[in-house]
């Protein structure tokens, strides 16, 4: 019989947090700064003057999505960013209650606020996308994930078709707002 186990990462293992030179040059409290357009292009503004890259990139975790659909996310701090807290769902059959992404509220709000204000200073903008698997496991443990796919795959393959849906309708949401470079990411 196969055991899923969960590894629980040890507090400051998260590569998600900024340099301590981007946080004095962004100058605002976190976790704030994450949760507002103003803050999100300091910190891309910030991180791409540090880093010297050509282009700004947001956002700065792989939680945007999942909050938006009503996961509970630690917004943590500038040495250790946004991460999933406890799983908002319990079962893999509350997954079909998922809402849509809104695109009026919370961080995917002022992400699309952020890219548009970034392009109207003339910044070339990247923006990372979270693909569907990295999403449920911000919303569910991974372990009734697998469990699901193996005994309904179906069921695994509906749920992932509405995630996918709404990230494309998320994909043009960016391109209107000016992005230059769509990155699909899926590291789970």
């Amino acid at each position: 019989m196969v055991q899923f186990l969960d590894y629980k990462c040890k507090t400051g293992a998260d590569t998600g947090g900024l340099a301590e030179e981007v946080v004095k040059m962004v100058n605002m409290d976190f976790p704030e700064a994450y949760t507002t357009s103003i803050g999100m292009v300091k910190i891309a503004i910030a991180n791409k003057e540090y880093e010297k890259m050509s282009t700004c990139i947001l956002p700065f975790c792989h939680t945007v999505e999942a909050e938006n659909y009503g996961g509970n996310i630690n917004m943590g701090n500038a040495q250790i960013g946004p991460r999933c807290g406890d799983y908002a769902y319990g079962n893999i059959e509350d997954l079909f209650n998922l809402p849509d992404l809104d695109f009026t509220k919370g961080r995917l709000c002022e992400l699309i606020k952020a890219i548009e204000k970034l392009k109207l200073d003339g910044e070339k903008v990247c923006v990372n996308i979270t693909g569907p698997i990295t999403i449920l496991n911000n919303l569910i443990d991974p372990s009734r994930i697998f469990k699901a796919w193996r005994k309904n795959p179906d069921i695994m393959a509906a749920i992932i078709e509405k995630i996918r849906l709404q990230l494309l309708i998320y994909i043009e949401k960016v391109i209107e707002a000016g992005a230059d470079i769509i990155a699909f990411e899926d590291p789970v």
